[in-house]
């Protein structure tokens, strides 16, 4: 068996479980074209981790689980749906008052004496 680094036996099992569930339901066009992808990539993760780039290789294989766990936590927080049931988030209608806006009604201008501008003129 060839020697796999970590990133690339990594991506080996995963693509490995797609292929099966694609080979189960019957869908064996789409299996072999994952198997011919999962070849290249892992190809491509294995050269890099000999080139000793293993850190990109880590990157690439984890960018779709980093993305994913960020594109649904936004969707959740942006829809207002429970991420346990998926149901969206009872929301209290509380009656807003403007208790806290304050108005201030005294104007802080400058002084004619006491502006620097008033102060370059001479009189």
């Amino acid at each position: 068996m060839v020697n796999l680094c970590p990133p690339a036996l990594i991506y080996v099992v995963f693509s490995f479980a797609q292929i099966l569930i694609d080979t189960y339901k019957g869908e064996f066009n789409t299996a072999f074209m994952k198997f011919i992808v999962a070849t290249l990539v892992t190809f491509l993760l294995n050269s890099l981790c000999e080139s000793g780039l293993g850190v990109i290789s880590w990157i690439i294989v984890f960018i779709p689980f980093i993305l994913m766990t960020f594109i649904v936590a936004m969707l959740l927080y942006i829809f207002g749906l429970k991420s346990t049931t998926g149901f969206f988030k009872k929301q209290k209608n509380k009656k807003k008052t403007n208790s806290d806006i304050k108005v201030d009604d005294s104007h802080h201008y400058p002084r004619g004496r006491t502006s620097p501008a008033y102060e370059s003129f001479s009189n």
